[in-house]
């Protein structure tokens, strides 16, 4: 982000997490984490649009995520390239937090774009704490 410019929805956004850390037992602070990894991608000037099928229009079934647009694809329309889209959290849309697996998911896709967006435009690498928070929630579903 641009030095001294404010970013209200990245401090709002931030706050919330914080409550949510603090308030909630389990790993339900990982959703809200990814959330807001999301809303501050936005902030950036790279916003997922994850409400609708880019291809579709449907709302509905949504599973994937274009790594070119940033935008949701659905079950039908993303099955023949499933290959190459980034898979899309069930608790970031409708169908709501399914598997453990799906926070490493969550964070595979927003470290996707910060690094074709944020720190790949820079040419600096993902922040090491990032790095092992990913490791560390790979580790909550390898069982």
């Amino acid at each position: 982000l641009p030095d001294r410019e404010p970013a209200a929805e990245v401090w709002h956004g931030l706050l919330a997490l914080l409550d949510t850390i603090t308030d909630y037992d389990e790993y339900i602070w990982l959703a809200a984490y990814i959330r807001w990894e999301i809303g501050f991608l936005a902030e950036t000037g790279f916003k997922l649009g994850l409400d609708k099928c880019v291809v579709t229009g449907a709302v509905v079934d949504l599973s994937f995520v274009s790594p070119k647009s940033g935008c949701a694809v659905s079950d039908v329309a993303g099955e023949q390239y499933r290959d190459k889209l980034l898979p899309l959290p069930s608790f970031l849309t409708s169908k709501g937090f399914k598997a453990p697996k799906e926070f490493s998911e969550g964070l595979q896709l927003t470290e996707y774009f910060f690094k074709r967006h944020v720190f790949g435009v820079y040419n600096k690498p993902l922040p090491s704490p990032r790095q092992r928070l990913f490791q560390r929630v790979e580790m909550l579903h390898a069982d």
